[in-house]
């Protein structure tokens, strides 16, 4: 295997495990397909990010309370 190939497959392994992650948190939050209706397994990384991106601000606006002084 010559380094080209190693690279290829290292970046094919990195993207694999970080999708694998964002399932997992998607998971979590109870989502389980993306605005569009595609199943978040389909999904490509980039789509993923978004979806996961998109989830953690509704989130975060859902919880967050001004603080008064």
């Amino acid at each position: 295997m010559n380094m080209q190939e190693i690279d290829v497959n290292l970046r094919e392994t990195e993207v694999r495990k970080r999708k694998e992650f964002l399932i997992r948190q998607l998971h979590r939050m109870e989502v389980l397909k993306t605005p569009d209706g595609r199943n978040i397994e389909e999904c490509s990384l980039f789509t993923l990010e978004r979806v996961y991106i998109t989830e953690k601000r509704m989130q975060g606006a859902s919880t967050w309370k001004p603080q008064l002084k």
